[in-house]
């Protein structure tokens, strides 16, 4: 899981010191920013970030007590609370689990470090059990009460 999320940041541009990472960024959900590293997407929450990005330019820094991201080019910087790396074939298959949301379009297993990013969904559920369908790509769908909607990725927390 660790060294998941370690490959997937030695892979985006290093900047200034080695916690610290030149991104492009583009805001998904309320608190909820995407960006790409050059082999995985990754994705970041930012709870109460004013920034509107849309494939901004960014620096993300991760340490162990400390993770925020700036917006250099409005001197916007916003801390973060979780910085998570795509992982699609962890869950792969159709199942039955229990969600908690997270924010907006995120959602989580409780007790495990894995995460769901969603398409449609932010009004669904704020905990409760789902079926989720996701092949191998980490997209598919999530089931609950009758409504279905998109699973846009597979995700797990770096952690230091």
């Amino acid at each position: 899981m660790k060294t998941i999320a370690v490959v997937l940041l030695a892979a985006m541009s290093v900047g200034v010191n080695a916690n610290e990472y030149s991104v492009s960024v583009t805001k998904e959900a309320k608190d909820l920013y995407i960006f790409s590293g050059k082999t995985q997407q990754m994705i970041a929450v930012a709870p109460g970030c004013p920034e509107a990005a849309v494939d901004t330019k960014a620096h993300l820094t991760v340490s162990s007590s400390f993770k925020s991201i700036m917006f250099p080019r409005d001197g916007v910087e916003c801390n973060v609370s979780g910085v998570y790396g795509s992982v699609a074939e962890t869950l792969a298959g159709k199942n039955q689990i229990p969600l908690v949301r997270v924010v907006r379009e995120l959602y989580r297993i409780p007790g495990e470090n894995a995460y769901f990013k969603t398409d449609g969904c932010f009004n669904s559920i704020i905990e409760g059990m789902v079926t989720i369908d996701i092949n191998t790509n980490g997209k598919g769908t999530m089931s609950y009460n009758g409504s279905v909607c998109n699973i846009g990725g597979v995700y797990q927390e770096f952690v230091l």
